[in-house]
């Protein structure tokens, strides 16, 4: 124990005794060493580091049981009543209360503040507050008790990555840090604050999965079309998260999905995983589609030296994914090389054709996808849908242009304004806007009967009133959607 190390310290003989009765929680026997004469609690060194019994030693394990509060806030009330310094610090910084406040001792921190006037607002060296510590070790009976004895400074104070506590609950999965969350929502916090990496707490709770947190920062008025410093935004994280729920939940809400060039890979990523749901919501709120270089994490195992670049459509039929690929094409999610190049490339039709058995001939997907490339070869598409990938190519430029992955740099990757913004700008019939945001009556088929949808040009697609197509339109949201 720390205590122990000071005690080695310690000019006064016989120390050992307290410290063992202390230890061991004997009430009694430390009211009698006290009394005794024989100890000198603060000693008469220039150190003054021998209140650690008062710090460290007078809360012997961490136990936050009734029975030893009450032993260790008795015990604590016998040391000041002789002299102990209540906040004297040792040298990580750390007082009396920050070390009863990451313990959870609540009795003894009331003791402290209500009767010793304990100081709250000291830091430590590790730039942490006694309301920082409770916050990380999920006391949340400590946290309630000093948000009503803290200073405002204290309260708003920011560690050395510039998270203050509400920041530091919103990043953490514990039921006891939601209470702590809880808790510092109900007093005046700024949700709009940021970290040294420009992340607000409702962004550090959905990087960390905070599902409860995410919810309740929503409730609580928090802005979700945020970005961090370098570009990266809720969509960023939820797709690197494999969070689609958490995902499809934002875009139901307005989250723009090209509001950075770091998004611009999550239809890819999306496709290629199979997210049925996730794909649906990028296109239907407006994920223009781009012809981008695909990575081997991205497409393992696949090897075509052309093109450079592949379409979602493309990934879809090199990943085997036809359900998707049907999905797109009836959606007229094109690119210009799904229109000129994809249903005559031999590369992507030798990577299907190897992946067939060749003794059974078994592999339905891979011959699926060789049946969707010849529509693609054989079925020219219509001027309507060449001029709609025209315009889409053209209005998305700058969001498939490369640029370091390494840049620290927000302006750099900030698109404004995005590709909807740019549709909803032109001066151009209203179903025509619709088409070039992908949100036609296909809209509406079911993910059950994607296999089924007809590939021609001109097929019919009905509209759908199932459950899951009707949610788009009034989303019921509930606390589990961000799970």
């Amino acid at each position: 124990m720390a205590g122990t190390f000071w005690l080695s310290h310690c000019p006064i003989k016989g120390e050992s005794g307290l410290f063992k009765a202390i230890c061991i929680q004997d009430t009694d026997k430390v009211k009698l060493l006290l009394a005794s004469g024989k100890y000198s609690i603060n000693g008469d060194n220039s150190l003054r580091e021998l209140p650690i019994i008062v710090i460290e030693s007078v809360f012997p394990g961490y136990s936050t049981g009734d029975e030893q509060d009450i032993k260790r806030c008795a015990i604590l009330k016998l040391l000041v009543q002789h002299g102990a310094d209540i906040n004297v610090q040792l040298q990580n910084g750390r007082t009396a209360a920050i070390c009863a406040s990451a313990r959870g001792y609540l009795r003894c921190l009331q003791f402290m503040v209500s009767e010793n006037s304990a100081d709250l607002s000291v830091v430590t060296h590790s730039t942490d507050t006694a309301l920082t510590l409770a916050v990380k070790n999920g006391h949340a009976n400590c946290v309630k008790f000093l948000l009503e004895h803290i200073s405002a400074s204290t309260l708003h104070h920011r560690n050395w990555d510039g998270q203050n506590a509400l920041m530091i609950a919103a990043s953490l999965r514990s039921k006891e840090s939601f209470l702590c969350l809880q808790f510092l929502t109900d007093v005046a916090l700024n949700l709009e604050v940021e970290d040294r990496n420009g992340h607000t707490a409702f962004m550090l709770a959905l990087i960390n999965k905070s599902s409860k947190a995410l919810t309740l920062l929503l409730k609580k008025g928090a802005v979700f079309k945020t970005m961090g410093h370098r570009g990266d935004t809720p969509l960023y994280h939820t797709i690197k998260n494999s969070n689609c729920n958490a995902a499809i939940k934002l875009l139901r809400m307005g989250l723009d999905p090209a509001l950075s060039r770091r998004d611009r890979y999550c239809l890819h990523i999306s496709v290629a995983a199979d997210s049925v749901a996730l794909v649906h919501a990028l296109v239907m709120n407006g994920f223009p589609p781009l012809d981008l270089e695909v990575s081997s994490l991205l497409m393992p195992y696949l090897h075509i030296n052309t093109p450079t670049r592949l379409s979602p459509l493309a990934v879809s039929i090199v990943r085997k994914r036809p359900r998707l690929a049907r999905y797109l094409i009836a959606k007229r999610f094109f690119t210009r090389y799904d229109l000129l190049r994809l249903g005559w490339n031999q590369e992507i039709r030798k990577h299907l054709l190897k992946t067939i058995d060749k003794a059974t001939g078994e592999s339905p997907l891979a011959r699926t996808c060789l049946q969707i490339l010849d529509f693609l070869s054989s079925s020219p598409p219509s001027l309507r849908t060449q001029s709609i990938v025209a315009v889409s190519s053209a209005l998305s430029a700058d969001l498939a242009l490369d640029f370091p992955e390494n840049l620290r740099n927000k302006t750099r990757c900030v698109c404004s304004p995005t590709f909807r913004e740019k549709v909803e700008l032109l001066e151009l019939p209203r179903l025509l806007k619709i088409a070039l945001l992908h949100q036609l009556h296909s809209c509406g088929t079911r993910r059950a009967y994607w296999e089924d949808i007809p590939l021609e040009e001109e097929g019919c697609f009905p509209k759908c009133y199932c459950g899951y197509c009707q949610d788009y339109i009034n989303p019921p949201f509930a606390d589990s959607d961000f799970v």
